[in-house]
């Protein structure tokens, strides 16, 4: 897969999705209106550049949302959190899979480890080939999933926060209350992060703690806690999106 246009999707479906909400805000479309706008718009959009947008033999678009921390931390490589989101282009709907990072899958030659780690173990293997690496990972979760997945979209600790900052926050409503006290902090020490059970108003050093916490839960409950994240962002865009603040939406 190239590199290029496999960025080319992630930013086409990124396209098609804000055209759906500024087009549902704006104009108000009914379901099957909307559902028809959908199709038409991501097809006239692929057929311009030249690439229409690979779909499985359901006629979904899959996409893979890899988070790792980035080289300005331990571990950087690691993509500790994984999400299979499918696209579905004809009820306009997004379904996402989280995939435990501690999963045990088997390598290259035989080895097994634990599968946040293969794209790092492929990286280094080819001297720091990021195609090899992510196209590792990619195959690996269609073999797991069976799901085959067309596009990627990688996201460090920084340009999350950055996303999260650039809306002015998300708005979550905390199921349970968090008390963390080995939240990874400078220089290999920790911290203590603690959020109670109301809504919250997150900027995005927060979410990102939120999101990454770990040590007082358990990785499903994380995966639930980033899932909770990405339908704020959803439900941020929706309240927010309008032809008067398309700067935003730009930036974003």
């Amino acid at each position: 897969m190239n590199p290029t246009s496999l960025l080319f999707g992630s930013a086409l479906l990124v396209c098609v999705v804000l055209i759906l909400l500024i087009a549902k805000q704006v104009a108000g479309f009914t379901a099957t209106t909307l559902h028809r706008f959908t199709w038409s718009t991501m097809k006239l959009v692929s057929q311009q550049a030249g690439t229409p947008m690979q779909r499985d033999e359901y006629g979904h678009i899959n996409v893979l949302i890899a988070g790792y921390a980035g080289s300005n931390y331990r571990g950087g490589t690691l993509t500790d959190t994984l999400m299979l989101a499918s696209f579905n282009p004809d009820k306009g709907t997004v379904t996402f899979l989280s995939i435990p990072r501690d999963l045990y899958v088997k390598f290259w030659r035989g080895a097994t480890s634990r599968i946040n780690s293969l794209y790092r173990s492929m990286y280094l293997e080819g001297d720091e080939d990021h195609e090899l690496g992510i196209s590792s990972l990619l195959d690996k979760v269609t073999e797991i999933t069976w799901v085959p997945v067309h596009y990627y979209a990688m996201v460090d600790f920084d340009g999350f926060v950055e996303f999260i900052d650039e809306m002015w926050g998300v708005d979550v409503e905390v199921k349970e209350p968090l008390y963390d006290d080995q939240y990874p902090w400078e220089n290999d020490s920790y911290t203590v992060f603690q959020v109670s059970a109301w809504p919250q108003h997150f900027d995005g050093v927060t979410a990102l703690k939120f999101a990454r916490s770990r040590k007082s839960t358990s990785d499903f409950s994380r995966s639930f806690r980033q899932q909770q994240i990405i339908a704020a962002v959803v439900d941020k865009l929706k309240a927010s999106l309008s032809l008067t603040n398309l700067g935003e939406v730009k930036a974003l």
